[in-house]
């Protein structure tokens, strides 16, 4: 033990201590156990409380344990590399025995009481076959941490892919790799336009300026982009089945909504022609109804002709084809 690491006025003589001294750093400690004149003491864990250790300078010597909270999951042949890292995987304790301290994965929806595994010099951290088990709700819930609304959904799918198991269908991974990422597009200007809209209730309702101008026509463009891109999601969600075998249903909400997305997306996706009144080159009475966008602003509505689709309802297809996805990328 170095003299950094004695409790405060040990060397004075016995005294009774609830806290270390490492490194200009005052460490809580909990006694673990004592071995004769040996204090293995340890990081006090969430939720415990502090208790006094009794320590003789004369005699006790204390030897501070090595906290473990997680482990590390890598992949590829350099061990460690940031690229070979797929995330930090929690651990709690399992067991000793001998110089062997066993730990386990936290299970997904299992209280986490904050306790670690901590290590006494010579020991070592051991984790038993069957005992590391990474669940893709724990890995979605583990890249989504902090995140509030949409959580992208590419890297988990990706990390779960990489992720040694039974042989997977390359075809089926590309698939659901593929609609993630478009997917994670989708939201990323579906955010961008829920905050527009937000800017448009701070405007005064008989504005018509510049800034209002500018505020709207920024959420039409990503009204287009978002109604493109989940229109290509959608798609993939309707034609999992037959183009991968995907065995997942499709959500009730793509089935009554995809026929208005696929309506609204090619108008937007053909601009050109509908701004000449034509639809597959011919003349058509709701062409030109993409540029009206009125109910856009007043009831968050994206209107083309008789098919509607409201703010909420983009929200609900987001949602419901990202748990479609994890669904089809977890099943066999």
């Amino acid at each position: 033990m170095s003299e950094d690491m004695l409790p405060q006025g040990a060397e004075l003589g016995p005294v009774v201590f609830t806290a270390l001294k490492v490194q200009e750093r005052l460490l809580p400690v909990i006694l673990h156990e004592r071995d004769g004149h040996t204090l293995y003491v340890r990081e006090l864990d969430r939720g415990e409380s502090l208790q006094p250790i009794r320590f003789d300078p004369a005699i006790d010597r204390i030897v501070l344990m090595k906290p473990v909270a997680a482990t590390r999951l890598c992949f590829g042949p350099e061990a460690g590399a940031d690229d070979a890292l797929t995330h930090d995987i929690r651990v709690v304790p399992d067991g000793r025995e001998g110089s062997a301290v066993y730990m386990r994965t936290l299970r997904y929806g299992e209280a986490d009481d904050g306790r670690r595994v901590h290590l006494r010099p010579g020991e070592h951290a051991v984790i038993r076959a069957g005992s590391l088990v990474i669940e893709l709700d724990a890995l979605d819930e583990h890249f989504a941490s902090g995140l509030e609304g949409y959580a992208p959904l590419a890297n988990t799918v990706w990390t779960w892919l990489m992720l040694p198991g039974p042989k997977r269908d390359a075809s089926r991974a590309w698939y659901v790799l593929a609609a993630a990422r478009r997917l994670d597009a989708a939201a990323a200007t579906w955010s961008r336009v829920t905050d527009l809209f937000s800017s448009l209730q701070a405007v005064p309702k008989a504005s018509t300026g510049p800034r209002t101008r500018a505020i709207v026509f920024e959420l039409v463009s990503g009204v287009e982009l978002t109604v493109i891109a989940l229109r290509r999601v959608v798609q993939m969600v309707e034609c999992a089945s037959s183009k991968v075998g995907a065995g997942t249903p499709v959500p009730n909400v793509v089935v009554r909504l995809s026929p208005h997305l696929t309506a609204v997306r090619d108008a937007f996706e053909h601009i050109d022609e509908r701004a000449l009144g034509e639809v597959r080159g011919k003349p058509h009475p709701d062409a030109t109804s993409v540029f009206n966008q009125q109910r856009l602003v007043s009831d968050r509505a994206i209107v083309y002709g008789n098919h509607q689709i409201t703010a909420d309802e983009v929200a609900e297809l987001l949602s419901a084809c990202r748990q479609f996805l994890k669904d089809v990328v977890k099943s066999k």
